[in-house]
């Protein structure tokens, strides 16, 4: 598949060191940080970088991992997200890492997903890959293990969630079926806390979902 990774953070470059081992044509963008960039590309043979315009609609699957912030300028291209697969990994909500995420103060009614969905009215949305650290993800070692953590995803369209399971899937997880879009709220939530967790019981980046079905 052509997947573009809109904001190539931590966990942008973990998704592409999985991915182009698979065979998917990893295209990065969003992102005005030129260094970081060229490094990028040196490290993900094969990559490579394009302006936003120009990366949404070369590619059939779009990853947005960039900060929540980022999220108005990539609506300013709505038009060209009619038919992509678009999956989220942005939050947000913010850990306090003091173990007080019950107290954390949000106006929020609804999730990030569900806001992009909504100025994207025209793609098919989802959310996926938030349950998960992307030192774990870009692990390539872990790979190896024979225990395979979990990771969820969801979305109101079959598109999507055929591809975020194969997507997963081919990073060695365990594709979980959340529903529909609207349980992108707690993924969403269950991230914030995922994280407090891990570092308040001092095991970040350690900790991994794995769902046992009895």
């Amino acid at each position: 598949m052509k997947v573009t990774i809109l904001g190539p953070g931590n966990m942008g470059l973990a998704l592409a060191k999985n991915w182009i081992l698979k065979g998917h044509q990893i295209t990065f963008s969003h992102s005005k940080r030129k260094e970081k960039i060229n490094a990028i590309l040196e490290e993900i043979k094969g990559s490579q970088y394009l302006e936003l315009t120009e990366a949404i609609q070369y590619s059939e699957v779009i990853i947005i991992a960039s900060v929540y912030d980022g999220l108005s300028e990539i609506f300013r291209y709505k038009d060209l997200f009619s038919n992509k697969i678009v999956i989220s990994c942005t939050s947000n909500l913010k850990p306090d890492f003091l173990g007080n995420t019950m107290g954390l103060q949000t106006s929020r009614g609804f999730s990030v997903a569900e806001e992009i969905q909504e100025n994207l009215p025209t793609a098919y949305v989802g959310e996926a890959f938030n349950t998960a650290f992307a030192e774990n993800i870009g692990n390539l070692q872990r790979i190896e293990s024979k225990t395979i953590a979990s990771i969820f995803y969801c979305s109101n369209h079959t598109k999507n969630k055929e591809v975020a399971s194969q997507l997963i899937s081919d990073l060695n997880y365990q594709a979980i079926d959340a529903g529909d879009l609207k349980s992108a709220r707690a993924l969403e939530t269950f991230a914030t806390s995922w994280v407090q967790l891990a570092v308040v019981s001092n095991h970040y980046p350690g900790f991994e979902i794995k769902i046992v079905n009895h």
